[in-house]
């Protein structure tokens, strides 16, 4: 149930963060991609786990239906393991983090990044934040708690 609402709360944020940035337009790894074949290609994304155990199989889902969709690209998970093997990422999604969600956008050719993360506080919680990595800005925030229905 979590991993589904997850999902649709991601594609929602991402078709409603694309409109509205038309970030194949204009984000770095793509602008970088069309300058050098002289054909428009589609933005590229990464999701990131930050923060939180047992994640593994929620971002394996959430990569796999992403996959199917034709409008972005997603990086590929290796590269992803690989390149961020020594990056600090539990403070990526922090508001304050513009420089590394930049940083890390660059180092993976991504324009957008979906970073997941498990909150086990008193009330825990899954948030998803989306960002471009051209400015690192934070373009949606959501949270999701653990262990309620989400209507």
């Amino acid at each position: 149930m979590y991993q589904r609402h997850l999902y649709d709360l991601l594609i929602a944020g991402l078709v409603i963060c694309s409109a509205s940035l038309e970030i194949g337009a204009s984000g770095v790894a793509s602008k970088c991609l069309q300058e050098q074949t002289d054909k428009a290609v589609l933005p590229v994304m990464a999701v990131v786990q930050v923060a939180g155990d047992d994640l593994t199989p929620l971002v394996a889902l959430l990569e796999d239906r992403l996959s199917r969709n034709e409008s972005y690209v997603l990086v590929d998970r290796e590269h992803i393991d690989k390149v961020l093997k020594e990056q600090e990422l539990a403070a990526l999604s922090a508001a304050r983090s513009v420089a590394g969600r930049m940083a890390v956008g660059h180092l993976l050719g991504a324009d957008l990044l979906v970073l997941l993360s498990k909150h086990t506080t008193a009330r825990p919680y899954y948030e998803v934040v989306i960002s471009e990595t051209s400015h690192g800005l934070r373009l949606q925030v959501s949270i999701l708690p653990i262990g309620k229905e989400v209507i």
